[in-house]
């Protein structure tokens, strides 16, 4: 496993930029399945992270011609699809290969997909995904950790679809299978996420007719055709709230650039609860915690406008410095505490009770070897080591690596100590 070696005790200071929303270009690049074959489809603002190049191989996989450029931040894919089955070697590397599900089947009335991957972060079953499947009509089929789907009538008719819960993934496998079928359709209890609404953007772009994204009503009235595509991906709030964190956590200041402040209201709210100092201005946020006593947090991790899942792992290391008792509480995922084990290796206590962690702080973090198992327990685990005493090795940069861009560069940038070993 790849490391990353951190000495504690710096405060961070300065300015760091935000780079493209990964979840959104997850979201948006299996739409390519649903172009003409002389479009072009380009987007930009694309962070270079293993998870992009991962999906750029289930394009080329697919038969599209991939032309990536890292230096112009862009991806532009030529083509059309020649086969409709994917590989479990690249599946399995990311959850957001499910959407292949819906842009195949929605594109040429079959898909045969394995089993996703992704971060292990407790049950995250695809049953919501088969519903929306036989909504629009789909016969799907699993056999042998082998998904196959095949529409019962070609092209797909439009449909009604209610969600038992407004899954994020779900909700853009319905879009996907909606934008092309004949006829109207209409998801309830959608997904609000930006995500959501940057996919209605780029796909009105390309001519489909998309109202309500943002929303947990989505309208969709089904096109033809969809053409050329030319889209900037929005920034990655994940990543803004996660460099906000850091200098809570290192009681530093500075600002974050490149962003939408108001897709990070939840989490810029709970900042200044706690005593933070926070400034909202266009594109940027300024931040300072170098002289805060900080309150205890209070925090329920939820559905969009709420406190984001990804973000609750992060939370628990500016939780160890509030004085006070803090309670933060998962009503997405409600294993998503591995991180609680490697805690304790830091000599923090905390209690756990199903979907709630209680920690007690001040505590002080002691330096030691631990390992991240996902992407934000791995991140989670750097921020609590910039408060600890001495020197924290974090097995899982790998995990890190699928969704920041340049996470050792930026954060050195600001003044942190560490170095990562491959």
């Amino acid at each position: 496993m790849e490391k990353i070696i951190v000495d504690g005790s710096s405060r961070l200071s300065g300015e760091v930029g935000i780079s493209g929303s990964k979840n959104s270009l997850s979201a948006i690049l299996p739409a390519v399945c649903l172009k003409e074959k002389d479009s072009v489809f380009t987007v930009r603002n694309v962070p270079c992270l293993s998870d992009t190049e991962c999906i750029c191989n289930l394009l080329a996989e697919i038969g599209f011609v991939v032309d990536k450029d890292d230096g112009q931040k862009r991806i532009s894919v030529y083509g059309q699809i020649e086969k409709l089955s994917l590989s479990e070697e690249n599946v399995r590397r990311i959850r957001a290969s499910c959407l292949f599900l819906g842009a195949l089947t929605a594109a040429c009335g079959e898909a045969r997909v394995p089993f996703c991957g992704g971060d292990r972060i407790g049950d995250r079953p695809l049953d919501i995904h088969i519903s929306v499947l036989e909504k629009f009509g789909v016969m799907v089929h699993v056999n042998q950790g082998l998904i196959e789907c095949k529409a019962r009538e070609f092209p797909l008719r439009g449909t009604t679809v209610f969600l038992r819960y407004p899954s994020v993934g779900a909700t853009e496998t319905a879009i996907l299978l909606a934008v092309k079928a004949a006829g109207e359709s209409y998801i309830y209890n959608a997904a609000c996420e930006p995500e959501i609404t940057d996919m209605a953007v780029a796909l009105n772009a390309m001519g489909a007719n998309i109202t309500g994204a943002g929303t947990s009503v989505i309208h969709i009235r089904g096109v033809k055709k969809l053409g050329s595509l030319d889209h900037e991906i929005i920034p990655d709030r994940l990543e803004c709230a996660t460099y906000l964190l850091a200098f809570a956590v290192s009681r530093g200041n500075g600002s974050v650039k490149n962003v939408i402040p108001e897709h990070n209201i939840a989490l810029i709210s709970l900042l200044k609860d706690t005593g933070i100092k926070i400034r909202q201005h266009d594109t940027s946020i300024e931040i300072d915690a170098s002289d805060c006593h900080y309150l205890p947090i209070n925090a329920d991790a939820m559905p969009y406008p709420g406190m984001p899942s990804d973000i609750q792992p992060l939370l628990s290391a500016l939780a160890v410095l509030c004085k006070g008792l803090s309670t933060i509480k998962d009503t997405v995922f409600a294993d998503r505490f591995q991180y609680v084990s490697e805690y304790k290796k830091m000599g923090v206590d905390i209690l756990r009770s199903y979907n709630h962690i209680y920690i007690c702080g001040p505590q002080p973090v002691q330096a030691a070897t631990v390992t991240g198992e996902d992407i934000r327990t791995a991140t989670s685990l750097v921020l609590a080591a910039l408060s600890a005493t001495g020197r924290t090795t974090i097995y899982g940069y790998e995990h890190i690596r699928r969704g920041y861009e340049d996470f050792d560069k930026k954060m050195s940038s600001l003044g942190a100590n560490m170095l990562v070993v491959l």
